[in-house]
């Protein structure tokens, strides 16, 4: 494994987050925001980890630089690892705020 590749830091930091590994899942995701911030991917791997961690909150900031970058809004919605967010109406709002609208004929 390199040690400096933020791709392999995103996997373990969500792989963390799955076992109930809040501090190492925070601090994996947090070296490969830092190392690629501008990463589509790791962008969207941080909201999910945050919301797996218990952090909701703190997981609609990352999820929404993610949807400005392109991640597709359904795929969010879809998303079983941001059950935790369903909740929150921020999560819906956000979600609909990045739909693409669709024209009729």
């Amino acid at each position: 494994m390199n040690p400096r590749s933020a791709s392999t830091m995103g996997d373990l930091a969500v792989y963390y987050a799955k076992k109930g590994d809040a501090r190492n899942a925070l601090q994996y995701i947090q070296q490969a925001r830092s190392i690629n911030s501008e990463d589509l991917q790791l962008t969207y791997s941080e909201a999910m980890v945050k919301a797996l961690v218990g952090k909701p909150e703190d997981a609609l900031k990352p999820l929404r630089l993610a949807l400005q970058k392109g991640y597709p809004a359904q795929e969010a919605w879809n998303d079983p690892e941001l059950q935790k967010l369903q909740a929150l109406p921020q999560f819906a709002q956000l979600v609909k705020e990045f739909t693409p609208k669709t024209t009729k004929p």
